[in-house]
């Protein structure tokens, strides 16, 4: 929908902003400009015949060929190259070009020849004011980043001294441009051995208010191998350095070397699965490849797949006669060092060798890692990744500089006629006044500055029954250890129990252990697996000796589940105590316990006198909004006293009813095959209690993903949004709502949606708005003859962006993550579209990212400030935390049930032998109706 002309009102807002944004205009106009637009094709002479040259040599081939025939293409950089098939120029080329020459591959002299065909020709625009524009803006954004990204793709020939020196510095992946970091000063850092992060710029694409088209520059960081030393290519050594942990002392692998050489090492089973993990896809080479047609070694650039089972020992070929290829490298002359090694699976092609990782050379060319990460690699990262804003501007500025995008060497934007303005856009913001969060007895409470944060020691609304706890130690078999002992879990629980407590939910006195209030059972020593001491057997017995207690109606079981994260059983947990009990639940992490104990000195010190740590806090927080209770509340308390008139008052005034809805995709290595959807829905009037009835699974087209030697690794869906998650759900969130609502319907329904692209858009709010509508009507029609149509507001909201705000801190040269509550709505915004950006929470850490919000549906008839206010106060219902978070909580509760249900599914695959239909995946995947409060919080 457009955009309201309307004035904004200043009673809305406390301040005016100076804001500037990583969007960079253009010197001069570019919309006038004609591309011309050809398809190439590029074929070496093989056996009498044409072949297709492979992908990646492509963009070598394709620049010799232009150097040669300079003259018939105007100029070298009068051309660029998507490195695939088709070419682009300001020319216009008699075509069809034929070229043939004669190239050197290592020693051997081959032909080759290239096709040019004209394909087509365009004028650039990027107005999306018409849709029938949508596939022209579309090719001319992907002619402007390939022309944008060409210098650093470029392939220079030997004696092009300035071009070979640029071309060495950077790398690049799709719309992006990375620095390669071959001095140690040079900007990465390690995540793993052998695995570095580099700095580098994705580019996109923009409009601005005012119909410019503009370049969004963004600062990312992508994992790369790191680069081998020149004297040192050996796969070995990153073998060893994997193996060791090691992020740069020598003397580790060393140490493990000579226990190799010894014959007292071989890897362990745990060994080869940690050093796959990072090893899988890399690019090796080698002149000693054993080629069993051919009966001799050969020289191949292969991609590792996995570890044999066998050793070069024990590996036996069938050729002439029978012999170990540890046999057949010393008799060649090359024996091998460490031959009890396990053998590497590798692909060349299509076809599969076995050979010993130590002949095997990494390859020079800078690689991507792209295997899954740990959860230390995935923390290292995001602290490595983390730039405060003013070492984010600065390194921009670097970067940029150092693209050169208008100074010495090759230069395709000039000829293009196309050059970027590297000076930030200047933007204007305005901050929101800060929401009304009240206490429990309806009194404000003060926020503080900048973060607005809120300190309230006490929680609005706790539940009416006491906390009654069973606690529950996991290891990973019997013959496991548990993953903390006794006295950490009593010191733990201790402090837990106090800071419950002192936020007000209630506990009872402990008559067996007064020390150990509200303690029920404590299951010391709990199995993942089946057996005697199983999870499944300790939820069971737990819930059974609740049932036995004389006074059951006056408490409410809580289970606290003690894990370690590498058992990987947080999907078996939930199904077991969310869908087949129903029992509220915390899984808290084994290193948690112990850093929390870490923040008392002394856990017998006087209750009045325990300064309880953060994690204590949120876990109270999560515990009383899965038990049912309320954590905060804007505006007014849904418990807190008021006269009979404002109560007669509040059942006649409309209602609002929030939704979320979010998808979550199979992607490599997320162990899904499904996409999924969830729907959550807010079910009182203040949008402080919520039910997640309902995860969809979707019947998406899944494409296999494939590794280098065809096994199937993962999964993805087709990228389509269409979700029928609302088909015949939506029904159960509306009864929820009325039974809570005096059997009253919503008259307004405000629909939060996340995950949708661009293109998307329009269909998914279309579709998923008539869904919800029919589902309305119906629900109405079953209760009332006279059904009353509910008002709308549909907004979708995007993360995944490279969009970055800064506010100048005084000095020109310092920024700051704008204050919370910071919205934008001009200039950086679309001309066709209602969109804004808002920056609900301020960035503690690092710079923040701003959510975009696209206002699909409107017929509230809400205005521009009013949904600005609506979006910030519900960022500050989390029940997680006791500040505004970056999302409304309807696409916040949404996304944390997606993934929820995404472990769950991926334990219910783990688990299940047998092919189980959609519908039965669906039904696992709800949470119990006998669950009290919120699953997802």
């Amino acid at each position: 929908m457009p955009r309201s002309e309307e004035p904004c009102e200043g009673r809305y807002y406390t301040e005016r902003v100076k804001l500037v944004v990583n969007w960079f205009r253009f010197i001069n106009k570019i919309t006038d400009i004609t591309i011309f637009e050809y398809d190439i094709v590029i074929e070496e002479f093989i056996r009498k015949s044409w072949k297709p040259v492979d992908k990646n040599d492509r963009s070598n081939y394709f620049w010799s060929f232009v150097r040669y025939n300079e003259r018939d293409f105007g100029g070298v950089e009068q051309v660029v190259f998507d490195d695939v098939s088709q070419i682009y120029s300001r020319n216009k080329y008699k075509t069809p070009m034929d070229f043939k020459m004669e190239m050197m591959v290592g020693r051997v002299k081959k032909l080759f020849r290239m096709r040019v065909k004209f394909a087509a020709s365009f004028d650039l625009i990027f107005r999306r004011d018409n849709h029938m524009r949508e596939e022209a803006v579309s090719r001319s954004c992907k002619f402007l980043k390939i022309l944008m990204t060409q210098k650093a793709r470029y392939i220079p020939h030997n004696n092009e001294t300035v071009e070979m020196e640029f071309s060495s510095k950077f790398v690049t992946d799709k719309s992006s441009i990375f620095y390669i970091p071959r001095a140690e000063a040079d900007p990465k850092f390690s995540i793993a051995p052998c695995v570095e992060a580099w700095l580098g710029i994705y580019i996109a694409i923009r409009e601005t208010s005012d119909f410019d088209p503009v370049l969004n520059f963004g600062l990312i960081d992508r994992l790369f191998y790191q680069l081998p030393r020149p004297d040192k290519l050996s796969a070995l050594e990153y073998l060893m350095m994997i193996i060791t942990e090691d992020f740069g002392n020598s003397g580790k692998r060393e140490r493990f070397m000579k226990k190799l050489d010894a014959g007292e090492h071989s890897m362990s089973e745990e060994q080869r699965k940690k050093a796959l993990n990072i090893l899988r896809d890399l690019k090796v080479k080698s002149p000693l490849i054993w080629d069993s047609e051919k009966g001799r070694m050969i020289q191949r650039h292969l991609n590792i797949v996995e570890f044999a089972k066998q050793n070069a020992v024990n590996y036996i070929i069938n050729y002439e006669n029978k012999m170990s290829l540890e046999y057949i490298y010393r008799e060649i002359g090359s024996p091998l060092r460490y031959p009890t090694l396990p053998l590497i699976k590798c692909k060349s092609g299509k076809k599969t060798y076995i050979a010993p990782i130590e002949v095997l050379n990494l390859h020079e060319t800078p690689q991507r890692f792209k295997n899954l990460l740990d959860f230390n690699m995935k923390t290292r990262f995001i602290k490595g990744a983390t730039k405060e804003p003013t070492d984010y501007v600065t390194k921009s500025k670097l970067f940029l500089n150092m693209l050169e995008f208008d100074s010495r060497g090759r230069n395709f934007l000039e000829e293009f006629g196309i050059s970027p303005k590297l000076e930030m856009i200047e933007c204007p913001g305005k901050v929101l006044n800060e929401p009304m969060l009240v206490n429990g007895e309806n009194s404000r409470i003060p926020l503080t500055k900048t973060i607005r944060g809120y300190r309230e020691k006490m929680l609005n609304v706790v539940p009416e029954k006491d906390l009654c706890c069973a606690v529950i130690v996991l290891c990973k078999d019997e013959d496991s250890p548990p993953c903390v002992t006794q006295e950490q879990v009593r010191a733990f629980y201790v402090n837990l129990m106090r800071a419950c407590n002192e936020r007000g939910v209630r506990t009872f006195n402990n008559k067996e252990h007064p020390d150990l209030p509200s303690l029920m059972k404590f299951y010391a020593k709990v199995t993942t697996t089946d057996g005697p001491i199983s999870f499944l057997n300790a939820v069971g017995d737990a819930k059974n000796n609740f049932d036995e207690l004389h006074d059951k109606e006056k408490k409410q079981l809580f289970l606290l589940i003690i894990s370690n994260r590498d058992y990987e059983v947080y999907g078996q947990i939930k199904n077991v105590c969310d869908t087949m009990y129903g029992i509220p639940n915390q899984v808290i992490n084994a290193s948690t316990v112990i850093k929390a104990i870490n923040d008392y000195p002394d856990v017998n010190e006087r209750f009045e006198e325990v300064r309880h740590s953060k994690i204590m806090f949120n876990l109270v927080l999560k515990i009383n909004a899965k038990m049912g209770g309320i954590n905060q509340e804007i505006g007014f308390s849904e418990n807190g006293e008021v006269s009979p008139e404002e109560k007669e008052k509040r059942k006649s005034e409309p209602l609002t009813m929030y939704i979320g809805i979010d998808v979550t995709h199979p992607t490599m290595n997320s162990g899904i095959d499904f996409s999924i959807a969830s729907i959550v829905g807010s079910v009182n009037r203040g949008g402080t209690l919520w039910v997640w009835y309902k995860s969809a699974v979707l019947a998406h087209k899944v494409e296999e993903l494939k590794d280098v030697n065809g096994k199937t690794r993962g999964s993805r869906s087709s990228g389509v949004e269409k979700t029928d998650v609302l088909g015949n759900k939506f029904i159960e969130l509306l009864e929820s709502f009325a039974e809570n609502n005096h059997n009253r319907c919503p008259s307004n329904i405000v629909v939060f949606r996340d995950g949708v692209s661009d293109a998307e858009m329009l269909r998914t709010a279309a579709s998923e708005l008539k869904a919800i509508k029919d589902e309305v009507r119906k629900f109405q029609e079953s209760r009332s003859a006279k059904p009353i149509e509910p008002k709308y507001c549909y907004i979708i909201i995007k993360k995944r962006h490279q969009t970055r705000f800064f506010k100048r801190n005084g000095n020109a040269e310092e920024y700051e993550n704008p204050n919370s509550g910071t919205v934008v709505d001009k200039k950086v915004v679309s001309p066709y579209k209602f969109d804004f950006w808002l920056i609900s929470h301020h960035g503690e850490l690092g710079t923040s990212r701003p959510p975009h919000y696209t206002v699909m549906e409107n017929s509230m008839n809400l205005t521009k400030d009013e949904i600005y206010k609506m979006c910030y106060e519900l960022t500050f219902l989390s029940s997680r935390v006791r500040k505004p978070i970056s999302l409304p909580v309807p696409v916040h509760y949404a996304h944390l049930s997606c993934e929820k249900a995404k472990e769950k599914y991926k334990a219910l695959k783990k688990n299940t032998m047998r092919e189980c239909s959609r519908e039965i995946i669906e039904q696992k995947l709800q949470p119990n109706r006998a669950y009290p409060g919120m699953p997802f919080a």
